[in-house]
């Protein structure tokens, strides 16, 4: 006598069966819910263009946030570098830093005091130094004592 075997489970089907208990939205209804709300917003569009054309007054205010001073928004001024227009801030790069500290000793700088200086850790600051002494920016010295190349 032979016995008759059900199907298994499969992960399609256990899929399938998690998103239709949960109702969590498939790849296919999302793209269909975008598709409707494209065409509400060019329906939108269509009905009332001289809405969309003028700035709106809300866009016109300052807003709160920029009303602040700069400082409030980063942090100290001396910390810092501003570019000019509020909120933005100019990124400084570490190895500038640490090239800088270095060339402001004229017999050459060590570690001590780079790492004074910067308040960068042992690790950072090691391969700041390496990839300054690689592309020849700075001489080493001697061992722990960098010059300016």
């Amino acid at each position: 006598m032979t016995q008759k075997t059900t199907p298994g489970v499969t992960w399609e089907g256990l899929v399938h069966l998690f998103l239709e208990k949960f109702e969590i939205p498939s790849r296919v209804d999302i793209s269909q819910i975008h598709q409707r709300l494209d065409r509400v917003e060019n329906l939108i569009y269509q009905s009332q263009p001289e809405a969309f054309s003028r700035p709106s007054e809300a866009f016109s205010r300052p807003s709160e946030a920029f009303s602040r001073p700069p400082e409030a928004l980063h942090g100290s001024p001396a910390a810092v570098k501003m570019t000019g227009r509020i909120g933005e801030k100019k990124s400084v790069i570490a190895s500038d830093v640490v090239l800088n500290v270095i060339a402001e000793q004229a017999k050459g700088a060590d570690f001590k005091t780079i790492k004074a200086a910067t308040d960068y850790n042992d690790k950072k600051l090691r391969n700041i130094i390496f990839r300054l002494d690689k592309i020849g920016k700075i001489k080493r010295v001697k061992r722990g004592i960098y010059k300016k190349a």
